[in-house]
């Protein structure tokens, strides 16, 4: 499979310049599309393809010209064996350019990596990593740096969701736990407003099996919980993966047609139920509002 690059018309939904970009060789899956300063785009890819019976993963980088020309392209690989998954997933601009970030899945802990793009989009020869972390969402910092939201460490027993904030360097200068009930890949967003951040998450309460979105209100600039309190965590770490390879990859637009076909979209009301929980550990807060 290739990825498939499109114009959308936000006015009228209709789709325009529709192409696919990649390589017959492998499976290239795009992830996100950011505007580039100088004009043009960078697309990011999650590549995978077989070499003599090996297979090679690796998150790739275009830069597209503002007519939609390749004007370059990078690939960077894994480490990878049976079992184990790269998955590219958002490109974060920080306020010092563009950082690559991804999960590694695996039969055994699970990684989140931060790999540093230089100015020409190639990638820097070391990545970040922070084991153990299932992120949610992924967003650059009002003050700059870059925002993690994800569980806390559940494969050694942590609960809740957390809250972390990376610098220029990527090194971890914040992290806040809050009482969230979750499995393993939450969905979540970070959504920034009226000078706080909003933390949504989409998980599944253990002892009902029901679906639920929660939304918890925070501070910026601390992540102090200004609806439910929050708790300092020291359960992240960084560590540096030097094993950072380039792959030969060389992509090629080409035109895609398609059928565009109006549907209807039924909508109809979900019943809203109120969590009455705000605890962090033993210590409750709030039940019910803040009456009780």
């Amino acid at each position: 499979g290739d990825a498939f690059l499109a114009s959308l018309d936000p006015a009228t939904g209709d789709l325009a310049d529709t192409r696919t970009l990649g390589t017959p060789e492998a499976h290239e899956r795009g992830t996100d599309v950011v505007p580039l300063a100088q004009g043009g785009y960078a697309v990011l890819l999650e590549v995978r393809r077989t070499v003599d019976v090996t297979l090679e993963a690796g998150d790739a980088i275009v830069a597209l010209a503002a007519e939609g020309t390749i004007a370059s392209s990078r690939l960077a690989g894994h480490p990878i064996s049976a079992g184990i998954r790269a998955q590219a997933l958002r490109l974060v601009d920080d306020g010092e350019g563009l950082v690559l970030t991804g999960r590694r899945t695996a039969f055994g802990p699970n990684f989140f990596y931060l790999h540093r793009l230089a100015a020409d989009l190639s990638p820097a020869p070391t990545r970040t990593l922070v084991p153990f972390f299932n992120v949610a969402d992924v967003a650059p910092a009002p003050a700059g740096g870059t925002l993690l939201y994800g569980e806390a460490n559940g494969e050694v027993g942590e609960r809740g969701t957390v809250l972390l904030h990376l610098d220029g360097e990527l090194g971890i200068t914040l992290q806040r736990r809050y009482a969230t009930q979750n499995q393993v890949f939450p969905s979540g967003a970070i959504a920034r407003g009226d000078g706080g951040l909003l933390l949504a998450l989409g998980a599944m309460r253990d002892d009902d099996a029901r679906v639920f979105e929660g939304v918890n209100r925070v501070d910026a600039g601390d992540g102090e919980g200004l609806l439910c309190e929050g708790g300092g965590y020291e359960g992240f770490h960084t560590a540096i993966d030097k094993q950072v390879t380039s792959l030969a990859w060389a992509p090629a637009i080409a035109a895609l047609s398609l059928a565009a076909e109006p549907v209807t979209a039924v909508t109809q009301p979900l019943k809203r139920s109120t969590i009455t929980e705000c605890a962090m550990q033993d210590d409750l807060v709030f039940r019910d509002g803040f009456g009780t």
